[in-house]
């Protein structure tokens, strides 16, 4: 590792003053070359992040392993990549941190679809798992028999709907036909019986989906 750090040094300061030399030719006013020499160096210490972005094994090959020694000829690789570095400093470091910067946008956008897509997942897993897990319920009998006398015909055939199903999430067409009812009528009794907690629903990109809660499960098991 020492070496690799002298090698990137030593490369850096070269390319640097390299650099400044050229800057020189078109601009003989330029003078100061300390500045070439600092952003030399720090371009040659960006190469090992370059590497890993292309995924070179090139430092791997200087160090070795316990099965094969280093090589200490990619030492003048190494060298190379810093002296190409440093001598074109400024739009080496633009150009990586342009990328960097991409890739960590880029990586940002995947972790968020990720996120909303497990969501989604859980969004759609959660009512299976309501409905077919079973939950201990105390219910008050006056609670009960006020629900059972707000719960007209329709709104019934609408739950038993979703009870008869094999499907735990359901779309309107399929709730108004197993009702017997047209979609207009379906979609006022399912926003009703959402108000009170009976039925749900969630959106995603197929579009609306309902299901019946573990409330509206056990009014129908009590009717």
């Amino acid at each position: 590792m020492p070496i690799v750090i002298a090698v990137m040094f030593v490369a850096g300061l070269l390319g640097g003053a390299i650099n400044h030399f050229l800057m020189q030719e078109d601009d003989p006013k330029h003078t100061f070359m300390g500045r070439s020499l600092a952003v030399g160096i720090g371009a040659a210490f960006m190469v090992p992040l370059f590497l890993n972005m292309i995924s070179s094994n090139l430092l791997e090959s200087i160090r070795g392993t316990s099965n094969s020694p280093g090589d200490p000829i990619k030492l003048l690789v190494l060298a190379g990549f810093c002296l190409v570095a440093a001598v074109s400093s400024r739009a080496f470091i633009r150009t990586l941190s342009d990328r960097v910067l991409a890739e960590a946008k880029a990586a940002r956008k995947e972790a968020k679809q990720a996120k909303e897509e497990v969501q989604e997942v859980q969004a759609s897993i959660d009512p299976i798992l309501e409905k077919e897990t079973e939950k201990e319920t105390v219910t008050d009998g006056a609670e009960s028999i006020t629900s059972l006398k707000t719960l007209d015909d329709e709104e019934r055939k609408v739950l038993d709907a979703f009870a008869r199903s094999k499907f735990a999430l359901r779309t309107l067409t399929g709730i108004s036909k197993d009702a017997g009812l047209d979609k207009v009528e379906s979609n006022r009794i399912l926003s009703s019986l959402e108000e009170r907690a009976l039925v749900a629903k969630k959106v995603g990109k197929n579009g609306t989906r309902w299901y019946i809660t573990q409330s509206g499960l056990d009014l129908l098991a009590r009717i």
